[in-house]
């Protein structure tokens, strides 16, 4: 499905802004870069944090289509649940704090 797709992509670049930002604060830390750098990483996060929502908005429309595709709810092995709480789905802004 191609919304999960897209919603596994949004978290793999989610990792990697996560990781930018450890090393950003790393080098805030040892006076080598500036908190300019840390506020862009913050901010791509965030960019990342709406972008994950948004796919899991498509996800779950494109979960609805199949299920009117069918004509009625899929049953628990035919389907999976995907929420805010999902894996996938983790809270971008949980290490933000140089």
């Amino acid at each position: 499905m191609a919304g999960l797709k897209e919603l596994a992509e949004a978290e793999s670049l989610r990792k990697l802004q996560e990781t930018q930002l450890q090393v950003v604060q790393q080098a805030i830390r040892a006076g080598t870069d500036n908190r300019l750098s840390l506020d862009n990483v913050e901010i791509q996060i965030r960019v990342l944090g709406r972008a994950r929502v948004d796919a899991l908005a498509r996800a779950q429309r494109a979960l609805g289509d199949l299920e009117d595709a069918v004509q009625g709810p899929l049953g628990p092995g035919e389907a999976f649940t995907i929420t805010p709480e999902s894996p996938a789905l983790i809270e971008p802004t949980k290490n933000l704090k140089p």
